[in-house]
Parts: structure tokens; sequence; C-alpha cells
């Protein structure tokens, strides 16, 4: 019996000196996330640290070189006309990968401007799985005493978060596969917007440490565009029989009648997309156009097939208004003031040329103001 024990004993310390070696090995860090990623190469870092302006992201970035010949119009008129503007944004980069390419960096230009958030879901960077721990996590990381502790002495990071079966991300972006049930899409866009709210935190203090000035973009949403898929726990044959006859009463110009009925749905079912987007489109018939974006916002943040930005994503980075180091600039703001008077886009996902220009003449006061320092 006794050298039982002494082998339960022995065994036991074991395990437990296994599970502090697994402690000791994470790395330190101040934001837990659910992923981590492998070496990266980035052949255009070179350029990306000497230029003046560097602009990140995913498509709605790319999208940004419609703005540059007016923003440097603009600039080159009161500075050099060889600013350099350098677009690093990659289709279906989401900001995760966006932060990492920018740590890369071991010096920065002046100014970054972001504009993403509409490509977030294309990669898996997170298991469902792990939300529990997530939550845990960020529950930490928000207690100002615990984040002092990290700050002071970070590798007490290792003992403060469960960072275990993390996602490990490498070189190629690959398309998240795998269909998923509506629970689970919906568990899979809250995990997402706590860890882009995280991410977004780690770019503001990015900007203060590397001190760079940082332009936040909002994304248009062309809220016109129907949602592509409804989550099938928010509706019934019955209900979509009932909003494809508001869909006709809609096309018959009844409006008014339109709205009324589809008020009683939205009264009984939360979080159906369809419902809010049949609610703007009656409102926008009824010249109601304030109110008709609101339902409209909600109809796209409720589609349960994530295939852009929606408003959840916008109004992160609009908290970010009033940070050191950090202009926001509510693009989105910019577009769809005009909604209800004309066309506001190209096709589904970018704003027409005219806007681009607006957004180049609003910016370039800011920047102008930075290089004068």
């Amino acid at each position: 019996m006794k050298i039982k024990f002494k082998v339960f004993i022995l065994v036991t310390i074991l395990i437990g000196l296994i599970g502090i070696f697994k402690i000791l090995i994470r790395p330190s860090t101040l934001y837990p996330y659910p992923y981590t990623f492998g070496n990266i190469p980035y052949p255009d870092k070179n350029r990306a640290e000497n230029c003046d302006i560097l602009i990140v992201g995913d498509r709605m970035a790319i999208g940004l070189e419609n703005f540059k010949p007016s923003l440097l119009k603009i600039l080159s008129e009161e500075f050099s006309p060889n600013i350099d503007i350098f677009n690093w944004a990659e289709e279906n980069e989401g900001l995760h990968r966006t932060l990492n390419k920018l740590s890369s960096l071991k010096k920065y230009p002046q100014i970054i401007i972001y504009q993403g958030a509409s490509q977030e879901f294309f990669e898996k960077k997170f298991n469902l799985e792990q939300a529990e721990t997530l939550s845990k996590n960020l529950k930490n990381y928000r207690d100002p005493q615990k984040v002092s502790l990290i700050m002071a002495f970070p590798p007490t990071s290792k003992f403060i978060y469960s960072l275990e079966n993390l996602v490990e991300i490498g070189p190629i972006l690959k398309r998240n596969g795998g269909e998923k049930t509506a629970e689970k899409m919906q568990q899979t866009f809250e995990m997402e917007y706590k860890i882009f709210e995280l991410e977004m935190d780690n770019f503001a203090n990015l900007a203060k440490e590397k001190n760079f000035f940082l332009f936040l973009l909002t994304t248009p949403i062309n809220t016109i565009i129907p949602p592509k898929e409804i989550c099938s726990n928010s509706t019934s044959p019955t209900l979509e029989t009932e909003q494809k006859e508001i869909g006709e009463l809609l096309n018959q110009g009844k409006s008014k009648e339109a709205f009324e009925r589809v008020s009683v749905l939205g009264a009984k079912i939360e979080g159906n997309a369809k419902n809010y987007y049949l609610l703007g489109l009656s409102l926008e018939a009824m010249g109601r156009f304030e109110e008709a974006a609101e339902f409209l916002n909600q109809g796209s943040a409720f589609d349960c097939f994530p295939w852009r930005s929606n408003i959840v994503f916008n109004n992160i980075i609009r908290s970010k208004t009033g940070q050191r180091n950090i202009y926001m600039i509510d693009f989105d703001k910019i577009v769809n003031k005009n909604f209800g008077s004309r066309d506001l886009f190209l096709d589904q996902i970018f704003p027409k040329a005219e806007f681009y220009d607006l957004l180049g003449a609003e910016i370039a006061p800011m920047i102008g103001n930075i290089f004068k320092r």
C-alpha cells in the first residue's frame, strides 16, 4: 500500500509539473485571443515601413484606391507632389491578419488608414468550444487590476488567462468551411464581435505605442440589398408566406398596409432579418428615410450569412472616437446620409466614386495638419 501511495504521489506531482510547464511555455500577452500565428513572411514589409501613408484592411481598403487620386491632388497642392501612399490591403484579410502584419514592422509610417470588417468571417480563427473560455478571459482582460499586473509583469498573463487549444493561423488564407446550424451561426457572430472589439483595442494601443496616427473608417452598408439567409430558428413556413404577401403589397405600392402587417410580425418574432428588411422597405416607400435606414441596418445585422460588414462592426469602430492618435471617419454616414435620395452604390459592396472624392476631401485636411507638425 505504501508503494502504491508513493507512486500515486509521484504521478500527481508529475502531472502538476507538466501542467505548470504547459503554462510556462505559453507566450505572454495582453490580448487573450483564441488563435495564434505561425511564422508568416511579409515580402512588402520594407515598402510598408518607408511610405508616408499606409492603407491596410480587406477588400474595402483595396477599394480605397478610388480615393487616392483626390487625396493626393489635395495634399500635393500644399505639400510635396511625391507623397507616397502604399496600399497593403488584401482580399479576405481579417483584422487579426492586419494586426499581425503590422506587428512585424520595425518602423511605422506616420499615418495608417484602416478600412475592413467586411470579411471577418472568411477565415477560421476560433472554435465555438472556446466560447466560455473566451468570456472568462475577456472578463479578466477588463479587470483594471489584472491588466495593470500583466502590463507591469507580462509573464503573469500565463496564469491569468486560459490559453489552450488555440487555432493556429499560417501564411495561407483558407476559407472557413463547414455548414453551421442557425444556433451555432449566432454563437459565431457573438464570438466574432467580441474578438473584433478586442482587436480594435489592440489596434488603438498599437497606434499609441508606436506613435503613428490611425485613421479608422466605417464601412458603408448597402442596406437595400436583402438578407442572403434567414436564420432557421427565427422563421417558419407560415411566416414566410406572410412575408411573401407583404412583399407583393410593396410591389403594388401599398406601403402603409405592408408596414402595418410587418409591424405585427416584428412584434411577435424577434431576430428575423426579413422582417426588419420589409419594415425598412415599407418605411422607405412612405418617405420615412431615417426610420427606414435603422430597420434596414438591423436586417443586415441579423443576416445569417456573414458576407459583408454590418452596423455592429461599424459601432465598434465608432467607439474609438476621441482616443489619442486616432481619427474615426464615418464613411458609412458620408454615404448613407443620402439614403432615399438617389442610388449610392456601384454594386452590393462599394459606394459610387463621388463618395470616395468626398472621403478624400474630408481626410486631406486632417492629414495636412499632421504633416505640418
